[in-house]
């Protein structure tokens, strides 16, 4: 993968995402549970575009 430290970079920022809902849900905290929500799905779907965009290796062509 090129783009290996761009990715983990933002599997991070997702991480820490999921802490804050973690924290929200603990307090009751809708409001904002649900907009951390929001961010960590657009951050998912950033994450899957950048792999899909990644060139595929020799062994992956070969499984398909």
């Amino acid at each position: 993968m090129r783009q290996r430290e761009y990715i983990q970079n933002q599997i991070d920022r997702l991480e820490g995402k999921l802490k804050h809902v973690d924290f929200y849900a603990s307090r009751n905290d809708l409001s904002n549970l649900r907009e951390t929500l929001k961010e960590c799905r657009e951050q998912l779907g950033e994450i899957k575009s950048s792999i899909e965009r990644e060139p595929m290796s020799d062994n992956e062509l070969n499984k398909r």
